[in-house]
């Protein structure tokens, strides 16, 4: 049997005849064998040939089987000892192996030639196996244990992330917090301080008892620190520290964790996002106020306030004309005054009423058209109103001032104009100017009078000057404060034209 290089160096183990030389010698003595018994047959055959006075027939068949059976058994004999029996005993033991039977031995007799080392190799492999699985089940135990952990802080941080995500209020964040907090580490209470009015505080706490005889306060640090009970949490809005979540426990081992370490950073990172976009929603709010403000403001000047200065005037115009005038005038100077103060008091309900609706509820078309039916359902001079452009859209403000000088406009041409009708057309052209046009039939009056002051530099003006031309000069006051332009059309006997344009829509 022909060997390799590498088959030569298994041939031998430490010096004697390994089990694989064996089997080597055995497969070449087989073949000896083989060799041997034919040659013999071959030889007995020709003998009895080429001399049958000395090897008859018969003697010779005998022989050829004495020799078949002799060789035969011997030959299998060494195959089953050195070949068979040991590679059943292997296959026997491997199968066992894969059955986790790792303890198990070769079954071979110990008398056996192959025992011996077989023996040996088989319980190395075993022991080596049993090694293997133990230190398999130890490593797949600690892998649990970690997936385990690193499960508890996935939970921990989405239990964190939701709460500081939907939570709106610091105090319910700060005690979700604190107690998930507390929940998630052994043998640990936490506490949550913020700095009020340049005091540090104590807010929450997942046990209060504790933190009532822990009177010692955290230092505001930047980043995650240890101190002498347990570690500091920063609470940061950009690098400037406003609070700090304190965690108190006899166990700093778990503190020191990767795992632990991870969720104190990502906890400062989620407080600190939190705090910074509270102080931008208080700062909205805050802003939000001043701007509602400051449009109230402007509304109740350019509405109320100017109607009652309007009033003022017509009261020093009938002072003045006390002494002047006869009782009728003067009855017809508080009539008009009685009608000023009434416009003002429709102004402030209109001026409430829009500060409880919405901006979206503020749509012109619809409130010029409500305005006209209420106008049209008193029995006063009808009103046509007509809109060639549904989409027509105006800031809040603007739609606060059309509506107030359609609704002026209309006043005075009930009043002072003898008109039949009165027409209201609102319009976009091409440009994305808007325009407001209120037409009427009446009197008309000279525009030459119209004084072109505005309201205040009116009051410099003598009453007779102003006239019944105040409401005019309001309402002119009022587009200006909107950067719209109002143009008055009017002459003796041809009616009143006002026409109002607004400048294009900002995209």
């Amino acid at each position: 049997m022909e060997t390799t290089a590498t088959d030569r160096d298994y041939r031998q183990r430490r010096g004697e005849l390994s089990a694989f030389g064996r089997a080597v010698n055995a497969g070449n003595r087989v073949k000896s064998l083989f060799v041997g018994l034919a040659v013999a047959i071959v030889a007995v055959v020709i003998v009895s040939l080429l001399v049958p006075n000395l090897l008859s027939a018969r003697v010779a068949l005998i022989l050829v089987g004495l020799l078949v059976v002799a060789g035969g058994w011997f030959i299998w004999r060494v195959i089953r000892e050195q070949l068979v029996q040991p590679e059943l005993a292997t296959r026997k033991w491997i199968q066992s192996i894969c059955d986790g039977e790792l303890r198990s031995t070769i079954d071979l007799p110990a008398t056996h030639s192959h025992y011996k080392e077989l023996d040996f190799h088989t319980r190395n492999v075993g022991t080596s196996l049993r090694r293997l699985s133990e230190e398999m089940e130890t490593l797949v135990e600690n892998q649990t244990q970690r997936l385990e952990r690193q499960n508890r802080v996935l939970e921990l941080l989405f239990q964190l992330t939701s709460d500081v995500a939907h939570e709106i209020d610091q105090q319910s964040v700060l005690e979700s917090v604190c107690h998930s907090l507390a929940d998630w580490l052994d043998n640990a209470v936490v506490g949550a301080y913020m700095m009020v009015e340049g005091i540090l505080e104590l807010q929450v706490a997942s046990d209060q008892a504790v933190f009532t005889h822990h009177s010692n306060k955290p230092d505001l640090v930047k980043e995650v620190t240890p101190c002498d009970h347990g570690l500091v949490i920063p609470i940061l809005r950009g690098r400037e520290p406003l609070g700090a979540l304190l965690v108190i426990t006899d166990d700093t081992a778990q503190l020191k964790r990767r795992e632990a370490q991870q969720v104190f950073k990502t906890l400062s990172e989620q407080l600190s996002m939190f705090v910074a976009r509270h102080y931008v929603l208080e700062s909205v709010q805050q802003a939000r106020v001043v701007k509602e403000r400051a449009l109230l403001g402007a509304e109740i000047h350019d509405s109320l306030a100017q109607t009652l200065l309007a009033c003022r005037y017509q009261i020093r115009m009938l002072r003045e004309s006390l002494d002047k005038n006869s009782a009728a005038d003067i009855r017809k100077d508080i009539e008009r005054i009685e009608g000023t103060i009434g416009e003002a008091n429709v102004e402030l309900r209109e001026l409430i009423g829009q500060t409880r609706q919405s901006t979206e509820e503020q749509q012109v078309a619809d409130a010029i058209q409500s305005m006209i039916e209420d106008h049209n359902a008193t029995g006063g001079i009808p009103v046509f109103f007509q809109n060639d452009n549904p989409h027509v859209e105006f800031s809040t403000r603007e739609a606060s001032v059309v509506q107030r000088i359609t609704r002026e406009a209309m006043v005075n041409a009930n009043k002072y104009a003898n008109a039949t009708t009165i027409r209201v057309y609102l319009r976009i052209d091409h440009s994305g100017v808007r325009s407001l046009l209120i037409e009427d039939d009446g009197d008309g009056f000279d525009v030459s009078s119209l004084a072109k002051t505005s309201g205040n530099s009116a009051a410099k003006k003598s009453a007779d000057a102003l006239g019944d031309h105040i409401g005019l000069s309001i309402m002119r006051d009022r587009a200006l404060s909107i950067g719209a332009i109002l143009d008055i059309d009017s002459e003796p006997g041809e009616g009143t034209r006002i026409n109002l344009k607004l400048p294009p829509v900002a995209l």
